[in-house]
């Protein structure tokens, strides 16, 4: 049986994860890391992780979601999404990421789909002038006219004012970011109708709220897991480290 050739990780992807890396140092070790005292090499990737970061079995999954309804009560179960394939399939190859960001609209938490050609680092809130962004509500994620951007804006930064002050975590990313090129990659398609599952991630000790896509099986290019009884497959789309 010949040898199984490992596929090199794209420039965006390993950009990517090394800056996830990064925001998760403390203090002393970034400063050790920009000072040039460590190895930079220590914290970059060995490999690119799948597009919605990385597969996982079925009890990961049900361990997760019990971890949410201990500690995220305020947030929804999931969001059921009717066209997710024609959102996916509008923007597949002509945007190279995609933002996913928690909102508040003040009457509940839901979330916006950012998609756009420009990769950011920090806390910013950019949503361009030539992009995508579609939020969900009602079972559907609906596009936003440029107009409304700023009333997103303000459920973002009110999403985050209602978190520290119900969970007492002060320290979050303000979103998830995939690289686009990943999705052809490890998916044939993606169901209308598709399921988010709102869930809770350990992320070194502290649990952070993480979102898992639900996929039929016949989707997936080269499952990792086996499926659950209904042919279900799970992945992790990311969490609000550290």
């Amino acid at each position: 049986m010949g040898k199984q050739v490992q596929e090199k990780p794209s420039r965006d992807d390993l950009e990517i994860e090394l800056m996830r890396k990064i925001k998760t140092l403390e203090y002393d070790n970034l400063k050790s890391l920009v000072m040039g005292d460590l190895r930079i090499e220590h914290y970059a990737i060995a490999k690119a992780k799948a597009f919605f970061d990385w597969p996982i079995p079925e009890d990961e999954k049900e361990a997760q979601v019990s971890a949410k309804i201990e500690n995220f009560q305020t947030f929804p179960d999931e969001f059921l999404v009717e066209n997710l394939e024609d959102i996916i399939t509008e923007n597949l190859g002509f945007k190279k990421y995609l933002y996913i960001y928690f909102i508040n609209d003040g009457a509940r938490i839901s979330i916006a789909l950012l998609f756009k050609n420009e990769y950011y680092l920090g806390n910013l809130l950019d949503f361009g002038t030539n992009n995508n962004l579609y939020v969900w509500a009602g079972g559907r994620l609906d596009k936003v006219a440029m107009a409304n951007y700023p009333n997103i804006i303000d459920s973002i930064r009110r999403f985050e004012n209602d978190f520290i002050t119900t969970y007492n975590i002060n320290q979050f990313s303000k979103y998830i970011i995939f690289s686009m090129d990943r999705i052809k990659k490890n998916f044939k398609n993606f169901d209308n109708s598709s399921k988010i599952i709102v869930s809770g991630s350990d992320y070194h000790g502290n649990i952070r709220p993480n979102l898992i896509l639900e996929t039929n099986d016949a989707n997936v290019i080269s499952p990792v897991y086996k499926p659950s009884a209904a042919g279900k497959l799970y992945y992790n789309m990311g969490h609000l480290y550290p």
